[in-house]
Formats: C-alpha cells, sequence, structure tokens
C-alpha cells in the first residue's frame, strides 16, 4: 500500500486495518529505508481489527517500507500474511534553493521621485 502523501519527519500517522478472519501475533519490520511501524498496544488479539502508527521518524527524501506481518492461523502453527507500507518523510519547509537561471544584463532603473 503506498500511502499517497509524505509523513512530516518528526510525526507518525494512524492507520486501522481489518482481517477477514481473527489473526494473532502482529509485528513491524523495516524492508526498506530506516523508518518504523508502532502498533497500538491497546488493541487485543486475536481478533480481526489492527491499529497503529506509520511513523516519521526516517531518513528525508529515502523510498520507506515497513512491513506488517501478522499470523494468520489463530493456534499452533503459522501461516504468515503481510501488508507492506510504501512512503516518504518530506520536509514540510523549504530546505533548499534550486540553481538559479539568468538572463541577459540589463540597465539599472533611474531612481523614481
Amino acid at each position: 500500500m503506498k500511502l499517497t502523501s509524505p509523513i512530516k519527519p518528526g510525526f507518525r500517522r494512524p492507520f486501522t486495518v481489518t482481517t477477514d478472519e481473527n489473526v494473532e501475533s502482529p509485528v513491524f519490520t523495516t524492508t526498506l529505508g530506516d523508518a518504523t511501524g508502532t502498533l497500538d498496544p491497546a488493541v487485543a488479539f486475536p481478533g480481526n481489527t489492527i491499529k497503529g502508527w506509520i511513523n516519521g521518524d526516517g531518513s528525508l527524501d529515502v523510498d520507506q517500507s515497513v512491513r506488517l506481518t501478522v499470523d494468520a492461523h489463530v493456534g499452533e502453527g503459522a501461516v504468515d500474511l503481510a501488508l507492506d507500507f510504501d512512503f516518504q518523510i518530506k520536509h514540510p519547509d523549504a530546505t533548499a534553493f534550486g540553481t538559479p537561471s539568468f538572463g541577459p544584463d540589463e540597465p539599472i532603473p533611474a531612481p523614481t521621485a
């Protein structure tokens, strides 16, 4: 799942996702970049609703991806089900000038009274 707008550094974006059956043992891993995801500790498992946050704690302007993995088989044995969140972290303020472009020289106008 690609987030359509970047996350500001130092901020997090909440999410809620449901599964068609109960799952257990949700865990986040970083698969690209250095950002992280956090699970809402108030949500109990097994269950079919997962809540958490995608964190803007990684490098700016770098592709980021975190993977949410759950055990899709409640009880003994494990069957992984995974969802990837792809995003970037962008500073909300201007941080640099681009390369200036120049035209031909022109006379300085005379002051007006």
